[in-house]
């Protein structure tokens, strides 16, 4: 296998964006305590841990020092679109989509070595979920749970190939460290029609633990966009994939509906923070209690800046505080909606904080910025 260590730094510059002077045609830069790096260009989310951040390009994974920017590690991937990375206290583990050789893999931190490889087609698009030693994910229309340890295949369910069983509909699975979840569907071939639930699965066992009520917009490869576990454990937010769109808030230890929101855009963002569900929903933001009732509204800070965008960027929870990454980088505050911006016309797809250090993938690499230049 081709590996690339680097040992040497390839900072482009000890520089960040100044929010106040950057231009909405990309960033200025103000001497200041941070680091760039344009060695990583990324469209995938970040995975940190131990000092260091890692990301994907579409060839490659990468994994910088998150205090100087020095890339400690390269792996080039060739067997298919890799997923966002999982950063493990030994290991990295990244799946890869449909194409030869595609599959799931696990990589030494320290010097990129492959450990192991399963032959999977993992198209995930967030994170994968890893509980209790074991990574849960999609191959097809299966869920399939592997150990990280050795690689082999713990447990596979929803496998029939009936068409009126059930199978996963959706390309990913979330946690809330508990269980996993993801969405199956039921097709009616008689009637041409389908609809789903959402599933609570024991990552262990992949024995099933629940299933919500039927929900008609689940099937024909529609499922879960995103969830967000509430602090307490008690309920998960899922967002369903659709237009138009809708959250719902199942109860985690039964999976019955607490409540819901109808959504006005088909460009929605949503996590769980300090008791409030918050849902970025195309203009405009808007926080929930846990009864479901409305705490605050505002215009949704990226599109209020820019008013011909249509997306209001990722809604991002970072060391309990609040981030939007999108055309611009932005902190909310969860309790008012009140926005700082951070940095300006960068088009950011994640945000991660690593000891003093808030790490932004940005279309044209990552960022290091220190947190004592965006407040406490």
């Amino acid at each position: 296998m081709l590996l690339v260590v680097v040992v040497a730094a390839i900072v482009i510059r000890s520089t960040v964006a100044d929010p106040d002077t950057a231009s909405d045609g990309g960033p200025a830069t103000d001497e200041t305590d941070g680091w760039v790096s344009e060695v990583a260009p990324t469209g995938r989310l970040l995975a940190v841990g131990d000092g260091t951040v890692c990301s994907t390009s579409t060839t490659d994974v990468h994994c910088l020092d998150a205090t100087t920017g020095e890339e400690r590690l390269t792996i080039p991937i060739d067997k298919g679109l890799p997923t966002s990375p999982v950063l493990l206290d030994d290991r990295l583990l990244v799946g890869t989509s449909t194409g030869v050789g595609g599959g799931l893999f696990a990589y030494a931190r320290d010097d990129g070595e492959e450990l192991w490889d399963v032959a999977l087609s993992v198209d995930a698009e967030r994170e994968l979920p890893v509980v209790d030693g074991v990574v849960t994910v999609t191959d097809g229309r299966q869920l399939v749970g592997v150990d990280v340890a050795s690689g082999d295949r713990r447990w596979e369910d929803y496998t029939s190939d009936g068409r009126e069983d059930p199978h996963v509909s959706g390309r990913d699975v979330f946690t809330d460290g508990t269980r996993v979840y993801t969405a199956i569907e039921l097709l009616d071939p008689g009637a041409g029609d389908a609809s789903g639930h959402i599933v609570a699965v024991d990552p262990g066992t992949g024995a099933e633990i629940w299933r919500s009520p039927v929900l008609g917009d689940v099937g024909f490869g529609s499922g879960v966009a995103a969830a967000a576990p509430f602090d307490d454990g008690s309920a998960v937010a899922f967002l369903m994939e659709g237009y138009p769109g809708r959250v719902l808030v199942l109860d985690a230890a039964t999976g019955q509906l607490r409540w819901e929101v109808d959504l006005t855009s088909d460009h929605v963002s949503v996590v769980h923070l300090d008791g409030s569900t918050i849902v970025a929903d195309g203009p405009t933001t808007r926080a929930y209690d846990g009864d479901g009732g409305q705490v605050w509204e505002v215009a949704s800070p990226v599109i209020e800046r820019n008013p011909d965008l249509i997306g209001p960027g990722e809604l991002v929870v970072a060391r309990g505080r609040l981030f939007v990454a999108g055309y611009d980088v932005v902190e909310l505050d969860p309790a008012t909606g009140g926005a700082d911006p951070i940095r300006k016309g960068v088009s950011a797809t994640d945000v991660a904080i690593v000891d003093d250090r808030l790490i932004i993938a940005e279309m044209r690499g990552i960022v290091a910025r220190s947190l004592s230049k965006i407040g406490d």
